[in-house]
């Protein structure tokens, strides 16, 4: 018993040593935090551009709503600011 409690009480003074200080684990879980906000902040409307259908080629930017003009300067209405006559 006395040989193991030698082996114990000189187990515990033996230093660790961190490859970097204490506060720069600390950083660099917020670095990587940071780093993994930003990225999912990249995909932020993914998920309505795949239900809503995304963006086709015969699309365009339909699911932003800006559709094309068409009929005039007004959209689809088909109105003008000149008042031709159709």
């Amino acid at each position: 018993m006395s040989m193991f409690l030698t082996l114990v009480t000189e187990a515990e003074h033996t230093p660790v040593h961190l490859p970097m200080p204490a506060w720069g684990f600390g950083v660099l879980a917020l670095g990587v935090f940071a780093g993994l906000l930003l990225f999912v902040w990249m995909f932020r409307h993914t998920a309505q551009t795949l239900i809503e259908g995304g963006h086709g080629p015969d699309q365009g930017d339909f699911a932003h709503g800006n559709a094309p003009e068409r009929g005039g300067r007004h959209g689809a209405t088909g109105t003008h600011d000149q008042g031709h006559r159709h």
